[in-house]
């Protein structure tokens, strides 16, 4: 062939070489993380990125970051391993940037995995005595709530054994009666505390531990003296609720008085609103209800819920716990269930049918689903706001505002914050135990450890009027 139709002819395949790379179509491919949802703290947690169908990287280069922990291999690799030993009980999360990557795509990618706390078989004793007065108690339970409130990230324990000289259920009132101070007086949050009734020992005996989260409790120890010998003669202590105007001293409630429904009551817990009217938790006697929620101002008595009295979920409460009181005398209060359609619920009631305000099982505002709940609190027109634990959504755990039609979420772990950064909680999946306020407006309340937050007014507007179109 001449050289002069050879050089047109290699810039003319050149020229169609290049036409057709230039509409060849961009494949951006696929940029993913491999790795596990959650792991034990301590133990190594790794990550492999996924690259697939981008076809127009030679050699990648990977640059990882992490939220928390440290990266002890394989940085600038596609698989890091992770050392969790100080971050259980936080979400981590990990992102890879891929450089290279084509002009428009996205080099980018990151996972979620939950450090779960280990477990911790020692627990550090803090106190033991045995049939002391109340007043003397007292002041062993005011050392004991210092040292709680000095480690919010740590749960109380206290073990009782009643003596062989006894009365019926002594150790469940005394225990009663002791986190009831603790929460009530010295306002540590319920869920911090955790009573255990080791059964009967030769002498009445109480014990308190303080264990970091995730330790098992600690064990009984006492030992135990056979039923046969014990003497149910020891007198019953009388217990009473009272209220005072500075001139009078009125009992509202006190022990053996009739319960609402039937039986007699003992106090245990109880909340009091700015018009006096208390709402208390009891042990019921002489009855088929063990316990139960009720309301009174001294004169007249209503039941809140009965342990006797099917939920509206149906089965059986098991638990009912963690009181609030509104100035129109509507109680919101925890329940754990069984043999319905949900384990766990907030409920709200005034003597009548109540009001499910928030259910385990149920889909959740913002895409999760609810899974448990901890410290209801109720404002006057009856909107409940409370923490609860997710599942199924990006979201392990919220603040919710309810009033038994509509709910909202007011703030999600990992959600965007109004001032900046992302709702989280340095302590660790604790939202369900955290104390948390809702004004009358309905517009705000305060989030230990989180934010505090403006609710849109328009919200609520919307929920109000859509729960007055329902009525």
């Amino acid at each position: 062939m001449p050289r002069l139709i050879q050089i047109p002819l290699v810039f003319l395949l050149l020229t169609l070489a290049a036409v057709v790379k230039a509409q060849t179509p961009l494949t951006c491919g696929i940029v993913g993380i491999d790795g596990p949802t959650e792991v034990e703290a301590g133990m190594p947690l790794r990550f492999k990125a996924r690259i697939t169908g981008m076809g127009h990287i030679t050699k990648p280069e990977f640059k990882w970051t992490v939220s928390a922990g440290t990266i002890a291999t394989g940085q600038g690799t596609d698989e890091i391993t992770i050392d969790t030993d100080a971050v259980g009980g936080t979400v981590l999360t990990a992102t890879v940037g891929l450089s290279g990557v084509p002009l428009g795509c996205t080099g980018e990618a990151s996972i979620r995995t939950e450090v779960k706390l280990r477990p911790i078989a020692c627990h550090r004793p803090f106190d033991q005595y045995g049939d002391i007065k109340f007043e003397d108690e007292k002041a062993r339970l005011d050392n004991f709530a210092i040292a709680l409130s000095n480690e919010s990230s740590t749960t109380g324990y206290i073990l009782m054994s009643a003596g062989q000289l006894t009365y019926q259920n002594e150790a469940e009132e005394h225990l009663a009666r002791a986190k009831s101070y603790l929460v009530d007086v010295r306002e540590i949050d319920r869920n911090q505390i955790i009573t255990i009734n080791c059964g009967f020992s030769r002498e009445l005996n109480l014990k308190l531990y303080i264990a970091s989260l995730g330790a098992n409790p600690p064990p009984c120890s006492n030992p135990e003296v056979p039923f046969s010998e014990l003497k149910f003669t020891k007198p019953r202590p009388v217990r009473r609720q009272l209220r005072s105007d500075g001139k009078a001293i009125v009992p509202l409630v006190q022990e053996g008085d009739p319960a609402p429904g039937g039986g007699t009551v003992i106090s245990t817990q109880r909340v009091v609103n700015d018009h006096s009217v208390i709402a208390y938790g009891a042990i019921i006697n002489d009855s088929t209800a063990t316990q139960g929620i009720f309301r009174t101002d001294g004169t007249e008595s209503v039941a809140i819920a009965r342990d006797d009295v099917s939920p509206p979920t149906g089965g059986t409460f098991l638990l009912l716990d963690n009181l609030s009181i509104n100035e129109r005398g509507q109680v919101s209060f925890f329940s754990a269930m069984t043999g319905g359609s949900a384990d766990f619920g907030v409920f709200r009631g005034e003597g009548g049918e109540l009001t499910p305000i928030f259910l385990s099982n149920q889909p959740a505002p913002g895409g999760a689903t609810f899974n448990d709940f901890g410290n209801p609190v109720i404002n006057r027109h009856g909107q409940v706001a409370s923490a609860a634990s997710l599942t199924n959504g990006a979201s392990h755990e919220g603040i919710f505002v309810g009033d038994g039609t509509n709910a909202i979420a007011i703030a999600l772990e990992g959600q965007p914050a109004p001032k900046g950064g992302v709702y989280s909680d340095p302590r660790g999946r604790l939202t369900v135990r955290l104390p948390i306020k809702l004004n009358d407006r309905g517009e705000s309340f305060s989030i230990p450890l989180w934010q505090t937050v403006r609710v849109p007014p328009a919200s609520f507007s919307e929920m109000e009027s859509k729960r007055k179109l329902s009525r």
